[in-house]
């Protein structure tokens, strides 16, 4: 039903309905939004009059949106796409009257790079790269991939050195997808909205978290959450190969987030994070308490996480195989750990409000801290660790002398 989202069942196939409006050549394109479910939160987000963008457009379903007299605007930094876009555009205004009539432009851009003036767009309606999944299919496919859904640049979206989908180190990629949605809340108007179709993806046999770091980068980017919506995922020629590949399926849902662009943030310029110890330690004790009141003299807010209650080292211990001697149970803890840490920063966020341009003084062990500062520049955050590189005796000094002041 047009204006409902349903989360029971996937989306009403829109295969002959994408043959009767769009360009042939957009079923070459191997991440296409379902038109059925772009229209209802197009009747659901916005009204018709309204300016519809698309910064990463692909293959154009987002001109559906012209069949109800939104004004719709996509671009695509791959020319192979952009070309299609304008195709789509095309065919469509010859195939509907209330299409010919209503606005609709195809660019080719970069989407961290709108050639749009601020606050002019209504809502943005993306679904961004999930991370690297379609990058090195054409390698690690095994020829399971038919070649008539190849286009020309076989499985990957396209060659261009700014191409977001071609990042293979994952904190790279979410520092793209942080400029794309900063260009996004700028070219919104105040209370516009964002609407993000995304989805987890498997590495290594394990899953990635691209829904909720994609949420988080967004809210670093201004964004709040409005709603979510977590529809079932329909079985596709390109799950099926990767069931053959790797014998997983991947996630089952496909979650729509709908989030609104928030007013203007007072930068936080004074926030430290400082990491307590266990229990016992007690020089550790002795530098958080000079620590705490190194932040308290210098006016910072002042966050703590307690390591007895919490996951810092108990639980890295309690997931963590016996050590081998090929060394691979150390590497696993230390992937555990990395896990953990962006997990409190995705908390810390939620409860602190963090955004882009924060500034963060970090008092904590090199043993998480790396990671912590690590998706805390990844959000754009800038942090400042007075204590890097030093020991405990060190540090205590350093803290000690800093309070003589």
């Amino acid at each position: 039903m047009l204006g409902q989202i349903i989360t029971t069942q996937p989306p009403k196939r829109d295969v002959y309905q994408r043959a009767r409006l769009f360009d042939p050549a957009s079923f070459t394109h191997h991440a296409k939004a379902n038109l059925n479910l772009l229209q209802a939160i197009l009747d659901r987000y916005s009204d018709p009059g309204d300016l519809v963008v698309d910064p990463m457009g692909g293959a154009g379903s987002i001109y559906i949106g012209l069949l109800t007299g939104r004004r719709v605007l996509a671009g695509d930094i791959e020319a192979q796409w952009a070309r299609l876009l304008q195709d789509n555009k095309s065919q469509l205004a010859t195939s509907s009257l209330i299409a010919h009539s209503s606005s609709g432009l195809a660019c080719r851009w970069d989407a961290a790079k709108l050639p749009l003036a601020a606050g002019q767009a209504d809502i943005c309606i993306t679904s961004p790269p999930y991370f690297d999944v379609f990058s090195d299919w054409d390698t690690s496919s095994n020829h399971l991939v038919e070649d008539a859904k190849l286009n020309e640049h076989g499985i990957s979206y396209g060659l261009h050195p700014a191409q977001i989908a071609n990042i293979h180190v994952y904190e790279s990629y979410l520092r793209a997808m942080l400029a794309v949605y900063l260009e996004v809340n700028r070219v919104l108007r105040p209370g516009g909205k964002l609407g993000l179709i995304v989805k987890d993806c498997i590495r290594g046999g394990r899953r990635v978290p691209i829904v909720e770091d994609n949420l988080s980068v967004a809210a670093a980017a201004g964004f709040r959450l409005l709603e979510r919506f977590d529809i079932p995922t329909r079985g596709t020629h390109f799950r099926n190969v990767q069931r053959m590949k790797s014998g997983q399926l991947g996630p089952a849902f496909e979650p729509i987030l709908v989030m609104e662009k928030c007013p203007g943030h007072q930068v936080k310029q004074r926030l430290a994070l400082i990491e307590l110890p266990r229990s016992g330690d007690g020089p550790g004790w002795t530098i958080s308490h000079k620590a705490i009141d190194h932040a308290r003299r210098r006016g910072f807010e002042i966050w703590t996480r307690e390591i007895d209650e919490n996951e810092f080292y108990h639980l890295v211990d309690s997931l963590t195989p016996a050590p081998s001697p090929n060394g691979r149970g150390e590497a696993k803890k230390a992937r555990i750990r990395k896990d953990i840490a962006f997990s409190m920063v995705r908390q810390l966020q939620a409860k602190a409000d963090l955004r882009s341009g924060d500034l963060i003084w970090f008092y904590g062990s090199e043993r998480f801290g790396k990671y912590i500062c690590q998706r805390l520049e990844t959000l754009g955050c800038s942090v400042v660790k007075p204590l890097e590189g030093l020991n405990n005796g060190q540090r205590l000094r350093w803290l000690t002398e800093q309070l003589r002041r």
